[in-house]
This record gives structure tokens, C-alpha cells and sequence, in this order.
């Protein structure tokens, strides 16, 4: 079983006229493993996961499995949600092949307390065959989970192995790092304070922007990994200029629109996102003009 240190990159869905354009995505997948990210994150928040169908959502994640054929960890991102006994039945029922950990955000909208949260993620600890990466992100969710909660997660679930920390909350994350178990993986969820939190000693980051720069991101990655801060922070300051475009609007446009003026694929979103304004499209390409 993968460790889940250093970069993982939470892939987009390619859109063409909002259809699933799986050569893009052939692309995509192909430009990861190339540039040698640790690995894939399908169908998280930015993988629009919540505007496919069933069907589509098993044409993307087979399609993942199929091009990558086992040479990197795949983390699948579909089992969140606000109610426990669905998520419960779809990691029973989900084929798992290929498959080589669950990333389940906290339930959202509910709003549930600290004991809720617990409780939910023991529940899902019970049933699963894979390991599980917890994803916190309260500004999406509207409910943190807290560092003592995570702590009592990971001393008490064997199958939950870590989180994608997503608060943006610098004193939070050194809290989890501090007293969650060595073996614990902390991985930053937000591109910008990932290397702050990396010095504080977390594991790794799952990325929006290594969609784009996935060699220089993955570098910065592993050069703060070995202690290398000065040259992980030239990597950071050369990337710092980006990062504002890709959350401008809400994530994914930002990014597939980094993609598309690079010819990797279309910017096209769906409903209710809509692609990146045209202003902010100059800006973002404007900036991208002074990365070598």
C-alpha cells in the first residue's frame, strides 16, 4: 500500500461541448505520470464530480485506470456526502479495481458537530477494503473538523490513513502534525500555503495546480520533502503569481482555463460554474507569460 507522501494532483474532467472528452483526458493522465507526481486524485472537487451522471462518473474513473494501467496510486474522490448509510453502500457496492484509497470529504450542509464527525468517519472505517483520506475544507462544507478530532480519528481508525487539510489554517494544520501519529499522512489541500505547511512538517499537497505545472510543483514538492527550502521557495515564488487566477472564480475554471491556453484541453465547465471571465483569462495568460 502507497504511503500517499509528496504530490498527488486532483485531476480536471475535460469537457468538449460538454461531452467527456477522454483524449484530452488520455492527455492529461499521460502528462502526470510523466512529469512523476506520486499520484492521481480522480474525480474530487475539481474533477466536477458533482455535475456527471453515474454513468459518466464510471467512464472517467475506468478511463483513469485503464490509461494509467497500475503505474500510479489512484485516490478515488466520490464517497462525501451528508449522508452516512449512502456513503456506507457505495464503498460496498463501488468496484475497486484500480483503486488504491477513497478521499471522503466531510459531510456537508447538515452542518454536523465534532461528534458527528467522529462517528461518521468511524462508521466508514468499519466497512471500507481501502484506506481512506479524510478532506477538510470548510469553506466548501461549512463545518471544520478540528484538529482534536482528527487526532481522535487517526489513533482510533486503523483504515482512515489521513487528510487532505483544506482549512487554509496554518496554526490548525501544525496542531495536526504535531499530535496525530507519525505514520499519519497530512497532506495540504490548498496549493497556496502548501509549502508553509510543509515546513511545519506535513507529508505532501494534493494539488489543483500541478493540473498545469505538474514539474514544477511536484519539484517544489519534493525539495521541501528533503529540507531544500530555499530552492522549493523559488519554485513557490515563480508558481505565486498563478494562483490568484485559478481561485478567482470558483475551482475548476481557474485551472481549465490554465489548461486551455495551453492547449492541453478546453476550458468548458458546466452548469451552474461557467468558464473563466475574459479579463481574468488576459490576467492569468499575462502571468503564465513569465514562468520559463
Amino acid at each position: 500500500m502507497s504511503d500517499f507522501h509528496g504530490l498527488g494532483t486532483a485531476l480536471v474532467t475535460p469537457f468538449r461541448d460538454q461531452e467527456i472528452d477522454l483524449e484530452a483526458l488520455t492527455i492529461l493522465v499521460e502528462r502526470q505520470i510523466s512529469a512523476s507526481v506520486d499520484y492521481l486524485v480522480a474525480l474530487g472537487t475539481t474533477g466536477e464530480t458533482s455535475t456527471l451522471t453515474p454513468e459518466e462518473v464510471k467512464l472517467v474513473v475506468n478511463h483513469i485506470v485503464k490509461v494509467n494501467a497500475g503505474r500510479l496510486p489512484v485516490v478515488l474522490g466520490i464517497f462525501g456526502g451528508n449522508n452516512t448509510q449512502a456513503i456506507v453502500d457505495k464503498i460496498s457496492q463501488w468496484p475497486m479495481q484500480g483503486i488504491d484509497a477513497l478521499l471522503s470529504v466531510t459531510p456537508y450542509y447538515s452542518r454536523p458537530g465534532q461528534a458527528g464527525l467522529v462517528s461518521h468517519y468511524r462508521t466508514l472505517d468499519k466497512i471500507t477494503s481501502r484506506p481512506i483520506i479524510m478532506y477538510n475544507v470548510p469553506s466548501r462544507t461549512g463545518v471544520n473538523l478540528t484538529s482534536a478530532s482528527v487526532v481522535e480519528i487517526a489513533t482510533s481508525c486503523p483504515n482512515i490513513i489521513g487528510i487532505k487539510e483544506a482549512s487554509g489554517d496554518l496554526w490548525q494544520g501544525a496542531q495536526m502534525i504535531r499530535d496525530c501519529p507519525d505514520d499519519f499522512v497530512i497532506s495540504s489541500g490548498d496549493d497556496q500555503t502548501g509549502l508553509p505547511l510543509l515546513s511545519l512538517g506535513s507529508d505532501g499537497i494534493i494539488s489543483v495546480i500541478s493540473n498545469a505545472y505538474p514539474e514544477q510543483f511536484g519539484s517544489m514538492v519534493r525539495l521541501a520533502l528533503q529540507g531544500q527550502f530555499d530552492k522549493a521557495r523559488e519554485l513557490h515564488y515563480l508558481l505565486l503569481d498563478i494562483h490568484p487566477y485559478l481561485y478567482a472564480q470558483s475551482n475548476p475554471a481557474g485551472i481549465k482555463a490554465c489548461l486551455s491556453l495551453m492547449g492541453l484541453c478546453r476550458a468548458d465547465v458546466r452548469l451552474p460554474l461557467v468558464s473563466l471571465d475574459h479579463e481574468l483569462r488576459k490576467g492569468l495568460k499575462d502571468a503564465m507569460q513569465l514562468i520559463p
